[in-house]
């Protein structure tokens, strides 16, 4: 997600994928519908990217269960094992192959050539790819337009904060986080316009493209402790993070501050249940209803080329969680006019 890419408008959906290098662990799962599909659906998970791979496979199991389809997930060891794994995926007969994640996409694009016959889908990043290097007609990167979203998340944040200050933060400065901080930040400039306010947000500047990231010497994405700085340093009561673990630093904060945090990518609330009365929402990727749909087009021998997009308007992405009752319906309006382009939510790293 170097730079915007138009596309058409599209439903989300996602590719699965797998492999059995000697380098990973085999889990396997099919069901017996009235008519069992030929689809053999294969996910191959690295190990850094476990709640991802999570939601991956919960499609993966529907899919299994309601359509009949054979499904894999094999885990790396290490993301060296990303060719082996793919090619593995291959010569054991997945008809679908996804992986997930930036580590993945040369391997998952140099498979794709090798193996036309085969569908790969790519979830979360986008390969290099221009004139002299496009992207192949069996490999469909899936991403999600979280601007949107963290645009509900911006406004729900602004209208909680007590403080009039709110917050957000990423672990580095990478397209795939500075979509959610863009977003955030015009949410909260529209709370301000359409009620009269003047509620600050610290984190990110979308002018000179600065903000606040995780200062971690060993890993940003998992870094508890520099996490809590980072939310710390932005004095707000109302903080989104994401950082992925790093974020549940902010978490720890808020059990002692009394502040709230908004999560992202996955429902905060499943996956820190013991947090959950810290997070005041959360901007998620619905992955396993992608995956579903995808396997169900496949088993339809129904297929679709280019990049698989996911909005608010088609469910992709969307803000969970909120439990109060009056602003959630200020959401679900904002929703409805960004999903029929009343509102516009704009940033680079979006697909348009």
């Amino acid at each position: 997600m170097n730079k915007p890419l138009t596309l058409g408008p599209l439903l989300v959906l996602v590719l699965a994928a797998c492999a059995t290098p000697p380098t990973t662990t085999t889990r396997e799962t099919s069901a017996a519908p009235a008519e069992k599909t030929s689809v053999t659906a294969c996910l191959v998970a690295d190990p850094a990217n476990a709640s991802v791979n999570a939601e991956i496979t919960t499609g993966l199991e529907k899919a299994a269960k309601e359509l009949g389809a054979t499904m894999h997930v094999n885990q790396i060891a290490a993301v060296d094992d990303y060719v082996a794994a793919l090619q593995g995926a291959v010569d054991q007969g997945c008809t679908v192959v996804l992986a997930t994640g930036s580590s993945s996409a040369d391997p998952v694009m140099a498979a794709a050539k090798t193996n036309p016959s085969v569908g790969f889908a790519l979830v979360d990043t986008l390969p290099n790819v221009d004139a002299s290097n496009p992207l192949p007609s069996n490999l469909r990167p899936v991403l999600f337009n979280t601007n949107e979203s963290s645009f509900l998340a911006g406004y729900a944040a602004a209208a909680s904060s007590a403080k009039g200050t709110v917050g957000v933060f990423g672990a580095i400065r990478v397209p795939a986080v500075t979509i959610y901080l863009d977003g955030f930040v015009q949410g909260v400039e529209h709370y301000n316009q359409a009620k009269g306010k003047s509620v600050k947000v610290n984190g990110w500047d979308r002018e000179r493209l600065a903000g606040t990231f995780v200062a971690s010497t060993t890993d940003p994405w998992n870094d508890p402790p520099a996490g809590a700085k980072a939310a710390a340093s932005l004095d707000a009561d109302v903080v989104m993070a994401v950082a992925r673990d790093s974020g549940t630093g902010a978490l720890e904060n808020a059990k002692s501050d009394g502040t709230k945090v908004i999560w992202s990518d996955v429902d905060g609330c499943q996956t820190n249940a013991d947090a959950c009365e810290q997070i005041l929402g959360s901007v998620i990727k619905d992955r396993a209803a992608a995956v579903f749909e995808f396997v169900s087009a496949a088993s339809q021998n129904r297929s679709a080329s280019g990049v698989f997009v996911g909005n608010v308007r088609n469910g992709g992405t969307r803000l969970v969680g909120l439990s109060d009752d009056a602003l959630t319906a200020e959401i679900e309006d904002l929703s409805a006019q960004i999903a029929d382009g009343r509102i516009r939510v704009t940033s680079d790293s979006a697909v348009n």
